[in-house]
Parts: structure tokens; sequence; C-alpha cells
């Protein structure tokens, strides 16, 4: 029987869009109606209860100190397949505009629907790393 959730395998394929610059292919598997939390106190952190709001607000602040798009790489994947839960840890290496390095890690643990779709994520990450390049980069 096949798993009712995207297996650990199928979740790392759709994370390393991110860091192919095939991004649209990631994106178009995330509800434009996904529940999404980064946790903090920076610009970048809030709830967000759409794509569109957490690409304006989190993903928009945090871009704009960057000279181009960060690459999340994929590290690891744990769970889905039976679980509608999995969690993606990425990184990202990169120089702010201001020479600040971004070494940055993230846990995305992200609820998926029976059509693989992710539909609710909660991103924890460095978020003093991200108010220095908030802050440094304005």
């Amino acid at each position: 029987m096949a798993p009712k959730y995207p297996t650990a395998a199928d979740i790392h394929t759709l994370f390393t869009y991110l860091s192919t610059g095939q991004g649209d292919k990631f994106w178009a598997r995330v509800s434009p109606n996904v529940d999404w939390l980064v946790p903090g106190s920076n610009a970048a952190s809030g709830h967000y209860h759409t794509l569109a709001d957490w690409m304006a607000g989190a993903a928009g602040a945090l871009n704009r100190a960057f000279p181009e798009p960060l690459k999340l790489v994929v590290t690891n994947v744990v769970g889905g397949g039976e679980q509608e839960w999995a969690v993606a840890e990425l990184s990202a290496d990169s120089t702010c505009k201001n020479g600040l390095p971004y070494h940055q890690r993230y846990a995305w643990v992200c609820r998926f629907d029976d059509k693989g779709i992710i539909v609710q994520v909660r991103a924890y990450l460095d978020t003093e790393l991200v108010q220095q390049a908030l802050e440094q980069n304005s």
C-alpha cells in the first residue's frame, strides 16, 4: 500500500528545489492558505495565514538583506510517509549586502495534506542572526 503522505525521500526531493533555482516547483506544493509560524521577536517573526503574507513578511524582510535570494540546502528529513508531519533541516550559507556572514540553520516542521501539499509550517531558526542581518542591511 502506498503511503498516505509524501515519504522522507519525496520531501527531500521537494526541498532540494530551494537550492537548485527551481523554487517554483517547491512553492507549487505549498498551499496558498498555509499557516506559517516563525517564532521570535524580530521583523521576520510572526504568524502568517497565507503564503502571500509569509512571502511579503518574513521572506520579504529577510531577502532585502541579501544581494541575491538565499539558497536553502536540505540536510535532513525526518517523518513523512504514514505521518502527516515531517521536519526538514535546512542550511543557508551566504553573505549579506554589508558583508555580514550569514550561516543559518533551519528546522521547518511541516504538515502535509493527503495530496502532498504543505498546509502548515513552524519554522525554527537563529533569530538573533536574522535580527543582525535586518538591522545591518536595511
